[in-house]
């Protein structure tokens, strides 16, 4: 539209005014043929008198004569008057015209000027893109080589200094030995971590064992009071035996068996057993201070191991801090080379802003791209710690079907020891029961014997004995006899005890298999849990990595924010150029002194923190500043804008192609008081029948006004014809709407391509529509709808508006209201 505005088609406004002025010299012609005419009749009647007509008749024709004399002579000022108003019209026109033509071709000039300097800029642009890569990726080069550099030094450096220490090694020698202790110290400490990582496994084994041991000493000493009851028993009743054997032997008087030897053994073996009791519960106080020095050590192992949990804790604390410092220094690197971008050798303009709103958008673009492949790497992220969990899980409920497992092998184990520790204690029982049976039964048989021997020799020397003797030896052989079956049966349960043992043997390798089996599940169940550690691990670190990609996303939606803010919040501040150009100056004086010192060797971090802060703070400012210099343009820019439509007299909105609807420009008249409004929409491919339909019905009123152009010689009333056939040419070739909407197609131009803009603009695909005021008045007025299908649209749209123009000025004449939002109401 714009372009058809600015075109020679605007020239063809004043076709209907010179039509016009055509008609109105057309009724001219026509009124002097007819005096002309009148002339010659009277002419005529004066020359061929058919009488002499009388003094009436002449006075008669004199005064119709005069009266048409006066008639001529006011149709001559009435046509003088309207050729001199129509004149004045056509030079206002034509002013009009000039300057529209005139506005328009510098708006053409401008508009190509500032599309040149565009592209001019981009390609600026690019080269100081592709210069600044160049320069980074010299400057990361250069670092690379400082770095290498620095290496070498170091090398050099650690070279020189093994030198030096061979060197001085000889004095040194106390120095190594330290070191050594130190070392020494050192794995001393890594030993007893290892013995209390150890201890801490062993605890618990411990512990068991030690109920275990406390509930078998207690079973222990029971059994052992038992023992010692039974034993008393058996002592007692193997005195009472001997009692009465020594009774027996007083009373027959036999020598040499003394009562008090025998007292005396029995009493040694009563302290004997006395001691042993006394040993015993030794052993148990021992057993219980042991007890309370593990508990100890567990107690130092337990605050060994919160210890290393606050040890880990403040390395992770440690790395987390180090991630976000190497975070932070990537952020400074970026700021760096934003900062970089956005120093300039040439004062700011508005190239300079397009091309730093260019940059701002490509910004923008890349942060919104950041933030989708860091919503992916999330949801990725998301999947993975799904699957590590059931992974989990799985590898949980193995460890527990393993420590189910292992705690029913423990079971069987401890049931099998307190057995063995059992059928242990037995055999010893018997065994010293055996013995202590063996040692009396021989110590008798000795005496026995001896004794035997002594009574044979005296019988082999007093070769005489009595009855009476002859009974006591009877008895006497009656009781070794009985002794000898006594031991008999003890040397049975002796072996029927051997035989327990041997089962009680098999039956403890045996479990012994099924504690190796269980050692076994232990250590798979020691790996599941490595491997469950494993994954908590990973599950943390995924954790972290879910964390700080959320983080990220927040930090890119921030981003997103403020640089909407940032182009948002430009305003006017054209005076702080030069104070600009010089933050700017020194930002880049600042990056080359830092450049100068990181080349000369590296400065202290924290003034270089400080100084790229104050940096990132500079940079933040100038694009504060440029965003308000960018929003005072972009306001500039729309103010000519609307001045260009204003001065043309339409209020023009513009609507862009969405979805379904097509792209529109709708115009109102700024001198209207209706909300009529005319609608151009361009057309689709698809709308191509309809807009063939228009352009012939637009084809015909362009031939119809061509041919009332060529035949203007002709009478008003057929020019009036012509204009009705016209007229009904517009009507069927029009696309009418039902009440208050009404379409009409552009003409199209049939003559040679004189004018390039009229034919450009009548080949769009284009469907005008008349809205509201100008829909009734499209269905009621046929000069309407003649001049719709005649005029190209910018000749149309300049007459309507000086229609609206002139029907606003003779309602209310000098009293012309405001405009307000494109209407103009009525004054009151």
């Amino acid at each position: 539209m714009e372009e058809a505005e600015g075109s020679p088609g605007w020239v063809c406004g004043t076709g209907f005014a010179a039509v016009r002025l055509r008609q109105q010299r057309r009724q001219m012609e026509l009124l002097s043929e007819m005096t002309k005419s009148l002339c010659e009749e009277t002419q005529k009647a004066n020359a061929d008198p058919p009488g002499t007509p009388s003094a009436a008749e002449l006075l008669r024709l004199r005064c119709q004569i005069e009266e048409l004399h006066m008639s001529l002579r006011k149709k001559d000022s009435e046509i003088n008057a309207a050729k001199a108003s129509h004149r004045q019209a056509v030079s206002e026109l034509e002013q009009r015209i000039y300057t529209l033509e005139r506005d328009a071709a510098t708006a053409r000039t401008s508009t190509k000027e500032v599309e040149r300097l565009c592209s001019q800029r981009v390609l600026e642009l690019r080269k100081l893109l592709s210069d600044r890569e160049a320069e980074v990726v010299s400057s990361s080069e250069k670092l690379k080589l400082l770095e290498t550099s620095l290496e070498a030094a170091r090398e050099e450096g650690t070279r020189a200094r093994a030198e030096a220490e061979a060197q001085r090694q000889k004095l040194e020698d106390e120095l190594f030995e330290l070191k050594k202790a130190r070392q020494n110290e050192r794995e001393e400490r890594d030993e007893a971590r290892m013995q209390v990582l150890k201890l801490t496994g062993q605890l618990a084994e411990k512990e068991e064992e030690i109920a275990l041991e406390k509930k078998t000493r207690a079973e222990e000493t029971e059994r052992r009071e038992k023992d010692f009851a039974l034993q008393r028993e058996t002592l007692e009743s193997v005195i009472s035996g001997l009692q009465r054997n020594l009774r027996e032997v007083a009373a027959a008087k036999e020598p040499g068996i003394d009562e008090r030897t025998l007292y005396a053994e029995m009493k040694a073996k009563c302290a004997k057993y006395a001691e042993k009791i006394s040993a015993l519960q030794k052993e148990l106080v021992a057993t219980a201070r042991q007890q309370e020095a593990l508990e100890q050590q567990k107690q130092q192992v337990e605050q060994q191991k919160r210890q290393e949990r606050e040890l880990e804790e403040t390395t992770r604390a440690l790395k987390e801090t180090e991630l976000q410092k190497e975070q932070k220094e990537r952020e400074l690197q970026a700021w760096g080379k934003l900062a970089a971008s956005f120093v300039l050798d040439e004062p700011p303009t508005r190239e300079a802003f397009r091309r730093y709103l260019l940059l701002l958008v490509n910004a923008l673009q890349a942060s919104q791209f950041e933030k989708t492949s860091a919503t992916a790497h999330i949801a990725d992220l998301e999947q993975q710690l799904k699957a590590a969990e059931e992974t989990l899980k799985e590898r949980e409920e193995t460890r527990a079907l393993l420590e189910t497992k292992l705690e029913q092998a423990d079971q069987k184990h401890a049931q099998v020891k307190r057995e063995t520790a059992e059928a242990k204690h037995q055999t010893e029982l018997l065994k010293s029961r055996l013995a202590g049976a063996l040692s009396l039964t021989s110590e008798e048989v000795a005496r026995l014997t001896a004794s035997l021997r002594f009574t044979a020799e005296k019988k082999k020397v007093s070769a005489a004995g009595d009855a009476g003797e002859a009974s006591d030896a009877d008895s006497r052989d009656a009781a070794v006899a009985s002794l000898q079956a006594k031991v008999q049966e003890l040397l049975a349960h002796a072996e029927i005890s051997d035989k327990l043992v041997a089962q009680l043997e098999k039956a403890k390798e045996r479990l012994e298999g099924d504690l190796a089996t269980a050692h076994q599940l232990a250590e798979a169940s020691a790996s599941l849990q490595r491997e469950k550690d494993d994954l908590a691990t990973a599950n943390t670190q995924l954790t972290a990595e879910l964390h700080k990609a959320a983080d990220r996303v927040a930090e890119l939606q921030r981003r997103a924010e403020s640089a909407q803010r940032e182009a948002t919040d430009l305003r006017l501040q054209a005076g702080r150029e030069k104070s600009l150009q010089l933050a700017l100056q020194r930002a880049r004086e600042r990056m080359a002194a830092l450049e100068l010192q990181l080349a000369r060797g590296a400065p202290d971090a924290q003034q270089l923190q400080r100084q790229v802060e104050s940096l990132t703070a500079e940079v933040a400012a100038a694009k504060e500043r440029l965003k308000l210099l960018q929003e005072s343009y972009t306001k500039q820019i729309s103010g000519v804008r609307d001045a260009i439509y204003h001065t043309l007299g339409w209020n023009v909105s513009y609507k862009a192609s969405t979805g379904g609807h097509d792209e529109s420009v709708t115009l109102q008249s700024l001198y209207s008081t209706h909300d009529g409004l005319v609608v151009f929409t361009r057309r689709r491919a698809d709308s191509g029948d309809a807009l063939e339909s228009s352009a012939q019905g637009g084809g015909e009123g362009e031939r119809t006004s061509q041919k009332r152009r060529r035949d203007s010689s002709d009478s008003a009333q057929r020019a009036e014809r012509e204009g009705e056939s016209g007229a009904q040419a517009a009507r069927d070739g029009a696309d009418s709407e039902p009440a208050k909407h009404a379409e009409a197609a552009p003409a199209a131009v049939e003559e040679p391509p004189r004018d390039k803009c009229l034919s450009r603009f009548a080949k769009e695909r284009f469907r005008v529509s008349f809205l509201n005021a100008y829909a009734t008045k499209y269905e009621r007025d046929d000069q309407f709808r003649g001049r719709c299908a005649s005029l190209a649209w910018p000749a149309f749209t300049a007459m309507l508006c000086l229609e609206e123009l002139q029907t606003i000025r003779a309602q209310f004449g000098s009293r012309i209201p405001k405009n307000v939002h494109g209407m103009l109401l009525p004054m009151p």
